[in-house]
């Protein structure tokens, strides 16, 4: 298996950030969307005060279209230029 040339993730503030947040996220997931709020509210709080917060998209087996969404958003994300 190939080393990915960067982290998994879709990052929020600074990679260098004292304080690093981890969030799993499926994008079917009723749960990851109701916190999903919380997680940019906390990004917007501390903006530049130190906290990055870094996204990864999961897949949980009882999601049936979440393997296609995460692909395509993947797919779509990878074309970004602000995407560090």
């Amino acid at each position: 298996m190939p080393i990915p040339s960067r982290p998994s993730g879709f990052r929020l503030g600074s990679g260098d950030a004292p304080v690093q947040i981890e969030v799993f996220v499926d994008l079917e997931c009723p749960f990851s969307k109701k916190a999903w709020p919380t997680v940019l509210a906390i990004a917007n709080h501390y903006e530049g005060n130190g906290v990055g917060i870094t996204a990864h998209p999961i897949v949980l087996c009882d999601h049936r279209q979440s393997w296609d969404l995460t692909k395509a958003v993947v797919a779509i994300a990878a074309d970004d230029p602000l995407r560090a």
